[in-house]
């Protein structure tokens, strides 16, 4: 029978909260729970939980480095879910057993932060979430479990992010019971996370400050517009932009995109170009075209809207031949945006 764990739980967003009500479902022991209102819009549900649960809880506090006034013994594992911030070294090695952080994509092709915006920018054909042990490295310490997860070709980030939040809670809870079940003869692996492939670093800034380069192949800007797009249609039928879209200008105009697909075939004209504009909007790229669908703009009166591109273009005169500003550009290989893990 599996032994019920004492868990020291980091926690943020909606699978810190979700962990942590699954964590006490199974009836494992949360002791206390660290979390930050500056991650993600659930720290108020998260902090109601932990008081509803009777579980004490730290929010927007970096704990101290002494540890010597923690209530009550020592947890048997430290879980990170969701949680961001970086955890004192004194803290790692707290719990009796281990102490594990749950990463939204795989290692170690993906350590760092904006991965999953990344993954769809390099048209990942397969995805998972990852749990390891936690060391003085981000994501560098030795995997322990992960979760598989099915993917869809149109997935944008939202819709990304919300499947690897229930992929992270149904991972935690398989990794806190296979502990729990091994216990006491749990051993800790010792391969880093490197052992399984070529280790990329993401860092945390918007992958290309979120500017379209039009000298790249139409399916890569796609694949960077819905890793722009996080966001999601709303009960009313709007749409509500929990960050901004991809970003392209256009005769002094700023344009977010977040609907586009590749299609049509090469023409004459140079990367940027409208090459059609009716009841579609095509833009040449370095190899086929941008078909642009939706978009955010400015309306006549200077409001911030969504827009359907071929209504917009055509109100404000943009035509065939016209070109997009080619300011921005891509470096020519992913790897050079990356910092290589040692």
């Amino acid at each position: 029978m599996a032994k019920h764990l004492r868990i020291l739980l980091f926690a943020a967003g909606d699978s810190g909260l979700g962990a942590l009500r699954a964590l006490c479902q199974a009836g494992h022991t949360v002791v206390e729970c660290f979390t930050s209102s500056a991650i993600g819009i659930s720290a108020p549900a998260l902090v109601d939980a932990c008081r509803e649960l009777g579980i004490p809880c730290v929010q927007d506090a970096v704990p101290p480095d002494d540890i010597s006034n923690r209530p009550g013994n020592r947890p048997d594992l430290l879980l990170c879910v969701g949680y961001r911030r970086l955890i004192p070294s004194s803290f790692l090695s707290m719990p009796r057993l281990a102490a594990v952080n749950l990463h939204p994509a795989p290692l170690p092709a993906y350590r760092g932060s904006q991965v999953i915006r990344w993954g769809l920018i390099n048209q990942a054909p397969a995805w998972e979430v990852t749990a390891h042990l936690m060391t003085d490295s981000f994501n560098e310490g030795a995997v322990l479990l992960t979760q598989p997860m099915a993917i869809r070709s149109n997935d944008n980030a939202y819709d990304r992010s919300q499947q690897c939040t229930q992929a992270i809670i149904e991972c935690a809870i398989r990794v806190v019971d296979r502990i729990a079940t091994d216990h006491p003869n749990f051993t800790l692996p010792n391969a880093p996370a490197s052992s399984r492939g070529p280790a990329c670093f993401y860092g945390p800034d918007l992958p290309f400050n979120g500017n379209i380069d039009w000298t790249q192949p139409a399916s890569r800007i796609a694949a960077f517009v819905r890793a722009m797009d996080f966001g999601h249609t709303t009960c009313d039928g709007g749409y509500a932009h929990l960050g901004p879209p991809a970003q392209a200008a256009l005769s002094s105009r700023t344009i977010g995109i977040f609907r586009a697909r590749p299609g049509g075939v090469m023409s004459a004209y140079p990367p940027g170009t409208i090459t059609r504009c009716d009841q579609h909007v095509w833009v040449q790229t370095a190899q086929g075209h941008l078909a642009i669908e939706k978009i955010v703009a400015p309306d006549e009166r200077g409001r911030v809207e969504d827009h359907d591109a071929a209504n917009y273009f055509h109100r404000h005169g943009f035509a065939v031949g016209m070109s997009f500003d080619l300011m921005h550009r891509w470096p020519e290989m992913v790897e050079r945006v990356l910092v290589r893990a040692a």
